[in-house]
């Protein structure tokens, strides 16, 4: 006679208990061992492109396929930063010459199929045209006024190869491509033995109400701020400096409940476009009781200090560094830096 059907069956259950059993503790072990790092910062301060460059450096990069997403979107950023660069000349009520008129009509009603934009040679004449304009160019030089975005100058520059039939983005063009950050984004991948996942969510105010679905678990919150913000104001409220935004961000994540004992580290960002504009415009502007000298090191200094000034424990430390995410070789240097940190607090929080 056959064996009874209920043994049979407690067998087969009994196998498979053990495998979701063995599979939850891989799970577990697979979480415990998870770095996680949330990107956090106002809008515009670099997060997607260090998010990009992470993709760059410690994944397969982007493929053809990836890649070629990208290229109606940077035509369409082009004549996006034209017809803006246009709109900020009209606002300054400064004369416009016809020639420039007329080209601004060739761009925007190119513009009007942003998923089909062909750069034509008559459309990359206009853009080239109205770059090269002085009141343009008058307009570029007080950019800080108007909001310009900071790869504007690098995508029309580059409009000739961008513009190519067989166009392929290069790794530069895609961390210069600009694309607003909505919901969350996230990328895994290991380095020597160690899980990463990486996530990036939009910083703009709107955003920020979805930032506490990723708040769990985290290992550490990298802070992006751009150092050439101190005389600009934000997109959604033009009273409003973007510093002082940064800062005030910064103070409810640093001293928020959320965040106690996380790893915080800051990125002070746009190191580049920070060192031309110390030269120019004075970080009284947005400071006024400073009294330092007008140069990178002491302007800098003084920024660092009064974002570590905003923690209510001294004690807490927060580690910072001084980037350009556009930079691959120095993401490469610093997150390094950043990776090797976070591993040393693990270990002393595990065995110590």
């Amino acid at each position: 006679e056959g064996k009874p059907m209920g043994i049979c069956q407690g067998g087969s259950k009994d196998k498979r208990t053990k495998a979701i059993d063995h599979i939850m503790v891989q799970e577990k072990n697979n979480y415990e061992n998870l770095i996680k790092l949330l990107l956090l910062g106002s809008g515009e301060a670099g997060k997607s492109t260090f998010f990009k460059q992470l993709k760059i450096i410690h994944m397969e990069g982007y493929n053809d396929r990836e890649r070629a997403h990208y290229i109606p979107i940077l035509r369409g950023n082009i004549l996006s930063a034209a017809c803006h660069l246009l709109e900020c000349a009209e606002e300054s009520k400064q004369e416009i010459s016809n020639a420039i008129k007329n080209a601004s009509l060739i761009v925007e009603s190119e513009y009007e199929d942003p998923f089909n934009i062909v750069l034509a040679e008559e459309v990359v004449d206009s853009v080239k045209l109205i770059w090269e304009d002085p009141v343009i160019r008058n307009i570029w030089k007080n950019r800080s006024k108007y909001m310009l975005w900071d790869s504007t100058k690098y995508l029309i520059e580059n409009i000739d190869r961008i513009a190519e039939e067989d166009y392929k983005p290069t790794y530069d063009d895609l961390l210069r491509c600009r694309v607003r950050t909505t919901g969350v984004k996230n990328i895994t991948f290991v380095i020597k033995n160690t899980k990463f996942s990486c996530v990036d969510v939009g910083g703009q105010r709107s955003e920020r109400r979805k930032w506490i679905h990723c708040f769990d678990n985290c290992t550490a919150v990298l802070f992006f701020v751009a150092l050439n913000e101190y005389d600009m104001t934000l997109y959604e409220d033009t009273s409003v400096n973007r510093m002082r935004e940064s800062m005030e961000l910064f103070d409810q994540i640093c001293n928020g409940p959320y965040f106690m004992d996380t790893d915080i580290i800051l990125f002070l960002n746009k190191e580049d476009l920070f060192r031309k504009k110390i030269k120019r415009v004075n970080i009284t502007t947005c400071f006024p009781e400073y009294t330092g000298r007008q140069n990178f090191e002491d302007a800098s200094q003084y920024i660092l200090e009064q974002f570590l000034d905003l923690r209510n424990d001294p004690q807490k430390a927060v580690y910072y560094h001084i980037t350009t995410a556009t930079d691959t070789e120095n993401i490469r240097f610093v997150f390094n830096s950043v990776r090797s940190m976070i591993i040393e607090q693990n270990l002393k929080v595990n065995f110590f």
